[in-house]
């Protein structure tokens, strides 16, 4: 059903940035192709809290194209658009998207992909370059209920619409915010 987690804010945030310039084909009216940035500097307990993402295609026709950014190499944790064959006969499509929340609970350190798709025949292309900024807070581990509740299996239960809670404190927070993940859709919510 439900999960709680309890993560911390931390005044500026801290961040990690990942690049490649690696080309990847985009070929004519072919499947999508991926190019990767495996993060793994941030601490283990980091948890992403936003995405800045900057990626570069040379293809000579911009609508043919689209281009997303995944958590994963399946999308089960989410698909966020960057490119849906926009600009028509415009060339070599462009674009920095900031402020991305759909993977926001996620651990931080894993493989990013940017997938590309060419959707129309005709012409072919690369992913030429991207980057991503993934910013992050510190996981403060999950709450424990203090009062009121039942502790039987399988875990706490609760008994009224004001629970209080307990926490470990992590260095350098600011504040902290309580988040319910629903189990059956991956979706993380700030209560």
């Amino acid at each position: 059903c439900c999960l709680l987690s309890l993560l911390s804010q931390a005044a500026h945030g801290a961040s990690v940035s990942g690049s490649n310039t690696g080309n990847v084909t985009i070929p004519d009216a072919g499947g999508y192709v991926s190019s990767t940035i495996a993060i793994s500097s941030a601490p283990a307990s980091a948890v992403v809290t936003g995405i800045d993402v900057y990626f570069k295609c040379i293809h000579p026709y911009s609508g043919d194209l689209t281009v997303d950014l995944n958590a994963d190499s399946t999308g089960n944790f989410g698909n966020r658009n960057l490119w849906n064959r926009e600009g028509g006969s415009s060339d070599n499509p462009t674009r920095t998207t900031t402020g991305i929340t759909t993977f926001n609970g996620l651990s931080v350190n894993r493989t990013w992909y940017l997938y590309a798709k060419d959707f129309e025949a005709g012409d072919s292309g690369y992913i030429d370059e991207w980057t991503i900024t993934i910013y992050y807070s510190m996981s403060a581990g999950p709450p424990t209920i203090i009062s009121p509740g039942d502790t039987s299996p399988p875990g706490p239960v609760l008994t009224t619409l004001t629970p209080q809670f307990t926490w470990n404190s992590v260095s350098g927070a600011t504040g902290y915010g309580l988040y319910i993940r629903d189990l059956t859709t991956d979706t993380l919510l700030l209560i």
